[in-house]
């Protein structure tokens, strides 16, 4: 690990856990829907959304500092992250 990156800190009173499908807030938009596992309420500086797009999914800026992953799993069409 280079000197600039730190390593996370380990959070005892925070245990890791799995978020089931039954737990997460289902969302229907024009479009695209999904279920958001861990959002911004959650304030852990991270927010997991599953998206499944049925249309177009809307563009999306990401502002400075930000970072955003997508892992596709199946599908078709165009997806172009720029």
């Amino acid at each position: 690990m280079s000197d600039n990156q730190s390593e996370p800190t380990p959070q005892p009173d925070k245990p890791l856990s799995r978020i089931g499908l039954d737990q997460a807030d289902h969302f229907d938009r024009d479009g695209f829907s999904g279920d958001i596992y861990v959002g911004n309420d959650a304030t852990q500086g991270f927010t997991a959304l599953r998206v499944e797009v049925h249309g177009r999914h809307p563009r999306k800026r990401i502002l400075e500092g930000n970072t955003r992953s997508y892992f596709v799993v199946d599908g078709e069409g165009t997806f172009t992250i720029g």
